[in-house]
């Protein structure tokens, strides 16, 4: 898994994204795996270098990362990757 540290921990593989909060943190917030197939994932060109991640079964959470770390992403998630051109 790919890891970046910063308000979450967040790791990437083929078959999903993983979400953590820091160490400190975890307590009562449990770390999280998405598998892709639960992921829509969006590249709007007009949505300020943005990518926005979708989870199906809560579709009222939006993540966004930023376009650069959303390639990042994309290149640890492989052929997984679901994106969908906005």
């Amino acid at each position: 898994m790919n890891g970046v540290t910063g308000p979450f921990n967040i790791g990437v593989n083929v078959d999903g994204l993983y979400i953590a909060q820091p160490f400190i943190f975890r307590i009562g917030h449990p770390q999280i795996f998405i598998p892709w197939h639960d992921i829509n994932v969006v590249e709007d060109n007009d949505s300020y270098k943005r990518i926005e991640i979708h989870f199906k079964n809560v579709p009222d959470i939006t993540f966004e990362v930023s376009r650069r770390f959303g390639h990042i992403i994309a290149e640890a998630a492989g052929p997984s990757w679901p994106l969908k051109k906005a």
